[in-house]
């Protein structure tokens, strides 16, 4: 039937319909033109995937001179790479200069290829965005170099960069790109003859003064009555050195200065606000606030126990941070920690992280025996063929102030300590694609077995003649040894640690969630601990089985106790034999 009525005009039609009623009416509607629909035709693929640079919400103060160089070489159709540490500024000069330009289109790599899945369309896409910014006589800007040869194919010469390439070269395409300092090198590299297509203008770090008047001109838009500009300034270029100004601080003045209470932003609450953005308490941030290292070194001799050499390295580092004398181009510290397993060398690294950052949780921990083969230190980084950073440095840029834990260091692959010597020296990794991690602001430390064969039985010091520095001597290159702040020996435990251990682990069982919310407290009989001294520690796993005697025996015994009627406000832990034995007291 379809077929047949195909073509008929609605007089036609009508004569098919069995109700003589209907009659056909014919009313005219002028269509309403949409606004700018030429350009809407025009411009498809291009508004798809970017938007107009001028039309940033954010405008930027200050580079004049910069931003004249960058809008006559733009305006001279030179297609300009802006080059500079991270937060300088790059994307504010490339908007600064759309306003008066008025036709940079800003875009990125992944916009550009996004839901494009299947062979080739991503190529065509391409093809329609340079063809319309060409009508629109548009300069295409680029957020990121980097991603920029990373997307698109399986290597570098498969990538957006190489296919645009041609386009700059004949002129039909041109762009501003945004790039660090290394992921320019790294593009020359990896694509020569794409840099080469650039005119580079380079984009120093502002100084103190220059940035102060950038955040003086932020905060008169924000309505912040207070100059704390000297405040702030200090706060970012001691705790995150990572970070060039102005942007940084910037982002961070705008942020804490937006909503009703700008307007009495305090010291106090800008002190707190960059304490909670980078989890180091107040203490640290206030010259004010002083320390008390007798205090400090209690704390860190409740942790680390019997290990006073440890204790002190661990104190110097804190105090060295507090009162600001670190290297500002180097980790907070470098420590390798040598000993036997199980004698407190994890929970020094979980202590420094709660002190320093206020939070155990802020420990990243890698097994050095997994990049123990070839093509290790890639792995370490993140390969070419990986289009993001290891693991690792993922969660070290999202918590850059961290302590980094590299677990058994002589299990992993010599090129690895290759890699581990530039973090110690600049305080900083690189991974092929150029993209940078800042471990300025973190503490590295390194565990190692090396010596713990030349030690005695429980209780007795270590060998004369530095066993454990001469072991590291032996093994590492000097020149990785040099770029330590201190090789740290644990000691095996004596009985008596065993035995403090073990009255702290008991004590501990109180925080568990299902304990503290019922406010109950766990003593252990001086039987009990000379119990768990003696089963809890073995010469060659140190005080690991203590753990798990109290896991596996004692846990069991408190959960069928508190299965029963009523809450006791105290429990004594005492044994009979082989069997623990729990009495309680309640309130």
């Amino acid at each position: 039937m379809q077929a047949k009525l195909k073509g008929l005009s609605p007089d036609q039609l009508l004569r098919f319909v069995p109700n003589e009623s209907l009659e056909i009416r014919r009313i005219r509607v002028k269509k309403p033109a949409a606004a700018n629909s030429g350009q809407e035709k025009r411009w498809v693929n291009l508004e798809a995937v970017a938007e107009l640079a001028h039309q940033a919400r954010d405008k930027g103060y200050g580079r004049e001179d910069s931003l004249k160089q960058l809008v006559k070489n733009l305006q001279a159709g030179l297609s300009v790479a802006v080059i500079g540490p991270a937060s300088v500024g790059k994307t504010t000069l490339i908007n600064e200069a759309a306003r008066r330009t008025k036709n940079i289109w800003r875009t990125s790599a992944s916009r550009l290829i996004a839901g494009m899945g299947y062979l080739g369309m991503w190529e065509e896409r391409c093809e329609k965005v340079v063809a319309e910014l060409g009508q629109a006589s548009g300069i295409l800007a680029v957020e990121s170099l980097a991603e920029l040869i990373r997307q698109g194919g399986q290597d570098p010469g498969g990538s957006l960069a190489a296919f645009l390439a041609p386009y700059l070269v004949d002129g039909q395409l041109q762009m501003v790109v945004e790039a660090t300092t290394s992921e320019w090198q790294a593009c020359r590299r990896l694509l020569p003859g794409f840099a080469d297509l650039f005119r580079v203008l380079p984009l120093e770090a502002m100084n103190d003064a220059e940035a102060t008047e950038v955040l003086a001109w932020v905060r008169s838009g924000l309505r912040i009555g207070l100059d704390l500009d000297e405040t702030l300034l200090s706060l970012f270029r001691r705790f995150s050195p990572y970070e060039a100004l102005p942007g940084g601080a910037v982002r961070f003045l705008r942020h804490v200065g937006r909503g009703p209470k700008a307007a009495g932003l305090t010291r106090a609450r800008l002190v707190e606000a960059f304490s909670k953005q980078s989890s180091i308490p107040e203490e640290f941030l206030l010259d004010e606030i002083g320390l008390d290292p007798d205090e400090l070194l209690a704390q860190l001799s409740a942790r680390v126990i019997g290990q006073p050499e440890a204790q002190q390295a661990a104190l110097r580092i804190i105090t060295a941070f507090k009162a600001g004398l670190q290297d500002p181009a180097r980790p907070l510290g470098v420590l390798l920690l040598c000993g036997p397993t199980g004698v407190g060398k994890t929970e020094l690294a979980k202590t420094l992280a709660e002190i320093l950052f206020a939070d155990e949780k802020r420990l990243i921990r890698l097994d050095m025996s997994e990049y123990a083969g070839a093509g290790a230190a890639d792995r370490l980084l993140g390969s070419l063929y990986d289009k993001t950073p290891a693991p690792w440095l993922r969660e070290l840029r999202l918590k850059p102030f961290s302590v980094v834990l590299f677990d058994e260091v002589e299990k992993a692959h010599p090129e690895v300590f290759d890699v581990l010597m530039r973090a110690f020296d600049e305080g900083q990794l690189c991974d092929p694609w150029g993209r940078v991690t800042s471990l300025r602001t973190s503490v590295l430390l390194l565990t190692s077995n090396l010596g713990a064969e030349q030690q005695n039985a429980l209780g007795l010091r270590q060998l004369e003649g530095g066993g454990y520095s001469q072991a590291v001597l032996r093994f590492f290159r000097p020149e990785l040894v040099n770029r330590l702040d201190a090789v740290v020996p644990f000691q095996p435990l004596s009985s008596e640690v065993v035995r403090a251990v073990a009255r702290r682990e008991i004590a501990q069982l109180a925080k568990r969630p299902g304990l503290k919310r019922r406010g109950l407290r766990i003593e252990a009989s001086d039987r009990c601990l000379d119990y768990l001294a003696r089963l809890g520690y073995d010469v060659r796993l140190g005080a690991r089985p203590l753990q798990r005697l109290i896991e596996r025996r004692l846990i069991p015994e408190l959960t069928q106790l508190l299965g029963q009627e009523g809450f006791p406000s105290r429990v004594l832990v005492d044994v009979d034999g082989e069997r623990f034995v729990l009495s309680t007291e309640r309130a």
